[in-house]
C-alpha cells in the first residue's frame, strides 16, 4: 500500500462488493469509484463491461485492490461479530423483561409509553 501511495495512487475504501446480474462479474463500489472483477478471468477492470480497453494493468493498483478486499472482509467479519453480540444482549434483555411482564404483549409495551403509541 505504501508503495502504491508513494507512486501517486489514491487511497479509497470499499463500501460494498456486489455481483452484477451477468453471471458473476463482481463490482467493488469504493469511495474512489467502481472497479470490476471479470467473472471468468478474475482480472480487475476500471469499467463495465470488462474488456481489454478497461483492463487494469497497474500492478500496484491490483495489489492495493486486493489489500482493500482483505480489509473489507475483515471489517465485515467484525461487523457480524458485533451484531451477533448485540442480538445476544437484546435476547437477554427480552428474557429478563418477559419475566416481569405477565399477561402483556411480548413486544414490551412499556417501551412505548410516552411516545404516542
Amino acid at each position: 500500500m505504501k508503495e502504491y501511495v508513494v507512486n501517486g495512487g489514491k487511497l479509497f475504501t470499499i463500501k460494498v462488493i456486489d455481483s452484477i446480474r451477468d453471471g458473476g462479474t463482481k463490482v467493488l463500489d469504493t469511495t474512489g469509484g467502481k472497479f470490476y472483477i471479470h467473472k471468468d478471468s478474475k482480472k480487475f477492470h476500471s469499467g463495465y463491461a470488462p474488456s481489454e480497453e478497461n483492463l487494469i494493468t497497474d500492478f500496484l493498483l491490483i495489489e492495493y485492490l486486493t489489500e482493500r478486499i482483505e480489509t473489507y472482509i475483515k471489517r465485515c467479519e467484525e461487523d457480524v461479530e458485533r451484531n451477533k453480540n448485540l442480538l445476544i444482549e437484546i435476547q437477554k434483555f427480552r428474557i429478563k423483561e418477559e419475566k416481569y411482564v405477565s399477561g402483556k404483549s411480548k413486544f414490551f409495551p412499556q417501551m412505548f409509553v410516552g411516545i404516542g403509541l
